[in-house]
C-alpha cells in the first residue's frame, strides 16, 4: 500500500514559558495531503504546538521541517511569512472593512488576483454569490469559510486551524466543520486541526494525536484510537468509556460483567488490570429469575436512570455495586427500578493498574 510522505516533521520539541514547561519532547509526522487533529483538554499544549509550527514562537529544543525544509531548530528561525502557512484562528479574524472577496484576496499579488484564484476558492468554500458582502452581513459559518478561503488563497504548504468552530452553536458547528474539511480535502491540503472535541476530531481527521501535559500520548487513525486507546486517560479523552476492575487470565478479563474477551492489542497476559469498554458495547435485555450470573445472557442489573437523546437512550444500570452507562437505540427504554440483563458485545481493552 502506498504510504504518504511526511510533509510536516516535528521532533524532540520542547517549549517553556518562564518556569512552566508547556511542551515536552514532541514528535509528530503529518503526511502530505492529510489532516491531523490535535486532541486534548485546555492546557495540554495544543495551541502552543500549533504556534511553533506557524512560526509565531520558536522552540527551546527540537526541530520542525516543512516539506523537507528546516524552519526551526538547529539555529534555523524562519519567520511565519516565509513558511507558506495558512492560519485560521478561533474567531476567523476577518477585516471588517473589507468584502468577502477582498478578505480572501488580501496578501495576493495583482497577478494572483487576476488569475481566477478567487472564483475557484468561492466555489470550493461555497461562498459564490457572497463575494460582495462584508463580515457583519455573514453568518458565523460563512465567516469561518471566508477565513478558510483566505488561508487557502496563497496555496500554502500547510493550513493550521486553531479550534475554528468554537464560537458556533452545536448544529452549525458540525455543518461548518464538515464543509471546511470537504474544502481542505478538495484542495488536497495538508492541515492540522486543534480541538478538544473527540467527535470533531474523529469526523475530520485522518490521524488524531492525543495531547496531555505537553506530550503526545498516542497518535493513530480515529477508529484505532477509539477502540484501542493506549491507557485509561486516553480512553476518557476520546469519548465515553466504562472502566472496570478486572483479573486477566488466558486472554479473558473477569469483571463485574462476567468474562470478557481481550482485544489482541491488549498485551496483558495475567494479573490485575483495568478493562475498558464503550457504552454502546453494553446490551440490555429484560431481566429474569435466577442469580446474578447470567452466562451467555449476561448479568442481572437494576436500572437507576435513563436519559433520552433523540437518536438513543443513555441508560444507567447498577450491578455488583458498580454503576454503568449503556447506550441503546431510540425506542422503548427500561424504566428506573426495572431489572435487566446486561451483556457485553465484542471484546475489551485492558490497561495495567
Amino acid at each position: 500500500m502506498h504510504r504518504a510522505m511526511s510533509y510536516l516533521q516535528v521532533s524532540g520539541l520542547d517549549k517553556s514559558f518562564g518556569t512552566t514547561k508547556v511542551l515536552r519532547g514532541i514528535d509528530l509526522d503529518v503526511p502530505e495531503s492529510r489532516i491531523v487533529a490535535l486532541l486534548g483538554s485546555s492546557g495540554s499544549g495544543k495551541t502552543t504546538l500549533l504556534r511553533l509550527v506557524a512560526g509565531f514562537s520558536y522552540p527551546d529544543a527540537g526541530r520542525i521541517l516543512i516539506g523537507g525544509r528546516l524552519v526551526a531548530g538547529e539555529g534555523a528561525k524562519v519567520p511565519p511569512e516565509a513558511r507558506r502557512i495558512g492560519y485560521v484562528p478561533q474567531e476567523g479574524a476577518l477585516f471588517p472593512h473589507l468584502s468577502v472577496a477582498e478578505n480572501i484576496c488580501f496578501g495576493l499579488t495583482r497577478a494572483e488576483r487576476q488569475g481566477g484564484r478567487l472564483d475557484e476558492l468561492l466555489q470550493i468554500t461555497g461562498l459564490a454569490g457572497l463575494e460582495g458582502r462584508y463580515p457583519h452581513q455573514l453568518s458565523g459559518g460563512q465567516q469561518q469559510r471566508t477565513a478558510l478561503a483566505r488561508a487557502l488563497a496563497p496555496q500554502p504548504a500547510i493550513v493550521l486551524l486553531d479550534e475554528p468552530f468554537n464560537a458556533l452553536d452545536l448544529d452549525l458547528r458540525r455543518a461548518v466543520c464538515s464543509e471546511v474539511i470537504a474544502a481542505l480535502r478538495a484542495t488536497r491540503t495538508t492541515a492540522i486541526l486543534v480541538t478538544h472535541d473527540p467527535a470533531e476530531a474523529f469526523a475530520s481527521a485522518d490521524l488524531v494525536a492525543v495531547m496531555r501535559q505537553g506530550r503526545i500520548a498516542q497518535c493513530a487513525a480515529p477508529i484505532v484510537l477509539y477502540h484501542t486507546p493506549i491507557d485509561a486517560e486516553a480512553a476518557r479523552l476520546t469519548g465515553p468509556s466504562i472502566l472496570l476492575e478486572a483479573t486477566i487470565s488466558d486472554g479473558m478479563a473477569t469483571t463485574v460483567l462476567g468474562e470478557i474477551a481481550l482485544r489482541e492489542e491488549a498485551a496483558l497476559e495475567s494479573g490485575f488490570a483495568i478493562a475498558m469498554l464503550r457504552p454502546e458495547q453494553l446490551a440490555i435485555t429484560r431481566g429474569g429469575l435466577g442469580g446474578n450470573e447470567g452466562g451467555d445472557g449476561g448479568v442481572l442489573a437494576r436500572v437507576v436512570g435513563s436519559t433520552f437523546y433523540g437518536d438513543h437512550h443513555l441508560v444507567t444500570v447498577e450491578t455488583g455495586g458498580k454503576r454503568l452507562p449503556a447506550r441503546i437505540a431510540a425506542g422503548p427504554a427500561p424504566a428506573p427500578g426495572a431489572t435487566v440483563r446486561v451483556s457485553v458485545l465484542g471484546s475489551c481493552m485492558a490497561f495495567s493498574r
